[in-house]
């Protein structure tokens, strides 16, 4: 199994090597390949043991292949906008829903976007937040449901490594599992509420390389077929 992985590796870095002297075209082809062979890497790790979640391919569009498809880091010519509606800060697009809703539901209307609740993860995102979205209480992906006290992203099971919780917060202490950001009291900072509470939510994605990801959608697919 091990001489497998070697050999799937020494694959590809022919890929790398070959991604030099191709067009965009033929650049965008080499990305579904890449995301088909991060799937036997991710298969051939789990057979010794190992679970791969993330591989990176350096290449002339450089990308990453998660489990959830291929995103383009830094591309020449690849599309890195975000959707209509969407706002951009960094690798991510964002939107605000503006229908109110529960936070479970909120979770739901995001994944219906190929998106998540946001996960708000330094100051500096918390602060671009505030100025693009600041103005009523919305949902973000923070949940201590599993375990109180205990607060971790609902879409990665990680626990928090920055938080913004407002004086006195958080202080539901066990009827109050779930954050949203607000703007009190002349400061905008967290707030841990009933999950019932019915509120704006903002949703996050990673910037695709639209064309890749059609792909990956289309092949998923007819896997699943």
């Amino acid at each position: 199994m091990y001489f497998s992985l070697i050999c799937l590796y020494i694959s590809a870095f022919i890929f790398l090597v070959d991604a030099k002297s191709l067009s965009m075209k033929r650049n965008e082809r080499l990305n579904a390949k890449l995301w088909k062979l991060h799937k036997i890497f991710q298969i051939s790790s789990k057979a010794v043991g190992s679970d791969l979640m993330e591989t990176h391919f350096v290449t002339k569009t450089n990308t990453v292949c998660k489990n959830s498809g291929c995103s383009v880091i830094n591309s020449e010519g690849g599309n890195k906008t975000c959707p209509k509606g969407w706002e951009k800060f960094d690798e991510n697009c964002y939107i605000q829903l503006s229908k109110k809703s529960t936070w479970s539901a909120s979770k739901s209307a995001c994944q219906a976007l190929n998106a998540h609740l946001a996960r708000v993860t330094s100051k500096r995102e918390h602060n671009w937040i505030y100025k693009n979205f600041g103005g009523s209480h919305a949902w973000i992906d923070a949940t201590d449901s599993l375990k109180e006290g205990e607060w971790r992203w609902s879409s990665t099971g990680k626990l928090l490594t920055y938080t913004a919780w407002d004086k006195g917060e958080p202080n539901g202490r066990g009827s109050e599992n779930c954050v949203h950001v607000r703007y009190y009291r002349g400061t905008f900072n967290w707030n841990d509420a009933d999950c019932g509470y019915t509120c704006q939510a903002i949703c996050e994605k990673a910037i695709y390389n639209q064309l890749i990801h059609l792909k990956y959608k289309k092949f998923v697919n007819k896997v699943r077929k």
